[in-house]
């Protein structure tokens, strides 16, 4: 199975935090893990470490569950935002062939009696296209600011999905679901929708080029120039050879000074101001058709084949960027592949060496430890007092000692701002936001959580820890039943980078 916008939407439909149960069990999850060791060759442990270190495994593993899913289930959004994209996209060719031949039929009208003007040509199909083709490079290039991308799914594409097609689905929910990832796939979005446009560009160029040609080839066009302003003829024609510089190793399609000089028209008198006689007219008529021709190609038609090239190849990036390594990644390949599947013990007679020594470890497997990684803390209310000992907490729960440590959740909403600038300046790879046992999600808590992420990077790692520090300074962790109830707190916050973890305190 490819990687593509519809899979990655029905990955992050199905792995979102409140979707339904999914049809297939524990067991039958675990099924299909070790039907892919199989075929890997390797060993469970082995497939389980690959899971963490490489990012091609963990996309195998994505796609195959994907493909067992979309086996059992006929419901799922991809198929019918594919089949948006794809109509969206002959919606767009067919606009553009009637568009760009109906433009080009205007601009070569001829009647007979008034030469056609080659200036409103040039304006609209030479530099009009540039400034557009230049516009829309600006609104790839204005996606990479924080909050500017696209959402993975248009509204548009989202209705266009639903009325051909949908099966039910509810577009807004759809959206809603996948708004939240935006800030993950912006990069496979933008470059798909530029791609997308680009088939409108190619279109109505092509359009344009196919109605031109036949207008030259059927009829005996006539061309001149005129213009209220006051340019002369030295002037046009200087103009004109700029513009043909790309193709000025083919003279004769750039009009020289006589036919610029001869084809000047007077509106008014309704003639040629050098006195041109419509045979001749006819004759200078070939170097302007060939120019017209050409400037349609260089300028129109040839940049969005261009742009339509590199945004496939962009997409194609941006799709092998993909990390499949968010919490919800995390938690299916804990149950395609269990930590510890396949370990044997060995033999007491085998085992040398010191007795181990016992210490501090990571209780779930979820939030990676990423050993030497930048790491911010923030202290949230009555746990202050602690800080020098969450601090070692932290270090040896991630293997890094923190960075940064700053105090929020305080009497004073300004210290939490503070704390938010503080962190967004050091830069984190990871945040650590550590909250007393038996402190209740609130409000206060989710709206710092959802202003910290606004703050940082959308893949900044953010890891909640529930800790109960004793009289004694005994750190014990809160019992999985709390911090489960602290997941389905933070769920609609719909943040894939958001971690509920144990600290690696005592039970």
């Amino acid at each position: 199975m490819s990687l593509n916008l519809p899979a990655l939407a029905d990955l992050e439909w199905l792995l979102r935090p409140d979707g339904e149960p999914l049809s297939f069990d524990e067991a039958g999850e675990r099924g299909l893990g070790q039907r892919i060791v199989v075929a890997e060759g390797v060993d469970p442990a082995t497939a389980r470490r690959r899971a963490d270190d490489r990012r091609e495994f963990r996309r195998l593993l994505a796609l195959r569950w994907l493909g067992a899913m979309r086996e059992r289930r006929g419901d799922l959004p991809g198929e019918w935002i594919g089949r948006g994209l794809s109509l969206a996209g002959w919606i767009l060719v067919i606009l553009g062939l009637l568009l760009g031949g109906a433009a080009a039929s205007v601009f070569l009208s001829y009647d007979g009696s008034v030469p056609v003007n080659v200036l409103p040509f040039v304006a609209f199909f030479f530099l009009l296209q540039i400034v557009l083709l230049l516009a829309l490079l600006a609104f790839v290039a204005s996606a990479r600011m924080p909050g500017r991308g696209p959402g993975l799914l248009h509204r548009p594409i989202a209705w266009l999905a639903q009325r051909f097609g949908g099966r039910g689905h509810d577009a807004v929910a759809v959206l809603r679901v996948l708004h939240a990832r935006r800030g993950l796939y912006v990069d496979v979005e933008r470059w798909s929708l530029f791609t997308l446009a680009q088939r409108f560009g190619i279109a109505f160029n092509v359009g344009a080029l196919l109605t031109a040609l036949h207008a030259i080839v059927f009829t005996d066009l006539v061309f001149s120039w005129s213009t209220t302003l006051a340019l002369d003829a030295h002037t046009v024609h200087a103009a004109v050879q700029a513009l043909a510089l790309p193709w000025s190793w083919y003279p004769e399609a750039v009009p020289s000074l006589d036919v610029v000089t001869a084809s000047q028209w007077a509106r008014m008198p309704g003639k040629f101001v050098g006195g041109t006689s419509p045979e001749s007219a006819l004759e200078l008529a070939a170097e302007w058709w060939r120019f017209l021709i050409a400037g349609l190609i260089v300028y129109g038609l040839l940049p969005r084949l261009v742009a339509w090239l590199v945004g496939q190849w962009c997409s194609h990036r941006a799709l092998a960027a993909v990390g499949f390594d968010h919490a919800g990644y995390q938690e299916l390949f804990d149950r395609l592949l269990p930590r510890g599947s396949g370990w044997q013990s060995p033999r007491p007679g085998d085992v040398t060496g010191p007795a181990p020594v016992s210490g501090r470890a990571p209780a779930t497997p979820h939030a990676p430890v990423v050993p030497d990684a930048v790491t911010g803390v923030v202290v949230w209310g009555s746990l202050s007092r602690h800080r020098a000992a969450l601090a070692e907490a932290v270090a040896g729960r991630f293997g890094a000692a923190p960075r940064g440590l700053v105090l929020a959740g305080g009497a004073a909403l300004e210290a939490d701002d503070r704390a938010i600038a503080e962190l967004a300046a050091l830069g984190p790879a990871r945040v650590v936001l550590v909250v007393a046992a038996g402190h209740q999600p609130t409000a206060d808590v989710l709206g710092f959580l959802r202003r910290l992420r606004a703050a940082l990077a959308t893949k900044i790692t953010m890891v909640v820890g529930l800790l109960d520090i004793g009289a004694d300074g005994a750190m014990r962790d809160a019992d999985e039943g709390e911090r489960d109830a602290w997941r389905r707190a933070l769920a609609p916050l719909d943040d894939p980078y958001l971690w509920v973890e144990a600290m690696g305190g005592a039970q």
